[in-house]
């Protein structure tokens, strides 16, 4: 009888094929997502940027957890002050009424601003998607 690792050797092979195939096809496919230059707009209709701060524009607020009416004229007026391109935003801000504002640190975290950690202090780092900086949360 062969040894296990003999015997495991070929499913592990088709294995490695396998994650290998996934890889480079979802590779090829994200590349050509961006020369296509698509999705034009991700769960959240526009993108209205400034200096460490972010504004995200929706259409609707069914649950109203969006906490910013872009219809309340002082509202609009104090974002605009914040945002790099003013003018784009009073343009278009009527296709979305609906906002969340992001803050950001000098560092560009979605936090309080990092200082050297004590001796025995941990720090956990939390890569994602726009489901783990919180897209649409206040």
């Amino acid at each position: 009888m062969k040894p296990l690792t003999a015997r495991l050797a070929p499913a592990m092979a088709r294995l490695a094929l396998a994650i290998g195939a996934a890889f480079v096809g979802l590779s090829i496919g994200e590349v050509g997502l961006r020369i296509a230059d698509l999705p034009q707009s991700g769960p959240f209709l526009q993108e209205f940027r400034g200096e460490r701060f972010k504004l995200m524009g929706y259409d609707s607020n069914p649950s109203g957890a969006f906490d910013l009416d872009l219809t309340d004229t002082k509202l609009r007026t104090k974002l605009a002050t914040r945002l790099s391109n003013p003018a784009e935003f009073n343009a278009h801000w009527q296709e979305t009424p609906y906002a969340v504002a992001f803050e950001f640190n000098a560092q560009g975290f979605r936090e309080r601003r990092f200082t050297p950690k004590s001796a025995g202090t941990r720090r956990i780092v939390v890569l994602g998607d726009s489901f783990t900086v919180g897209h649409g949360l206040p």
